[in-house]
């Protein structure tokens, strides 16, 4: 009995943990979802890549840019942009020049 007790207390607990995860995980995700919106903004705006096809991807604040540009210009432009959003915490710039 004692050891179904303990059991018990430690699924308790383990919820308790999970839940609270859980708040931050909700939390991170509508960050990110943040900080994707305004780097594709950026882009869009921007005269040097705005007519190229960049896809974003934020985890945990770090920006991943993938897709075809036109130039070496409009990738390192791109990876600027990225870096100067607020709550952008690194940027993996995997863009290809076509």
């Amino acid at each position: 009995m004692h050891q179904a007790g303990e059991a018990a207390e430690q699924a308790g607990s383990d919820t308790l943990n999970a839940a609270k995860h859980l708040g931050k995980g909700t939390a991170t995700a509508m960050r990110d979802t943040k900080i994707t919106a305004k780097v594709k903004v950026a882009l869009h705006e921007d005269k040097v890549t705005e007519d190229s096809d960049i896809h974003v991807d934020t985890v945990a604040g770090v920006v991943t840019l993938s897709g075809h540009v036109p130039s070496p210009d409009a990738a390192v432009r791109a990876e600027q942009l990225a870096r100067q959003t607020e709550g952008v915490r690194e940027v993996n710039n995997k863009l290809r020049v076509s």
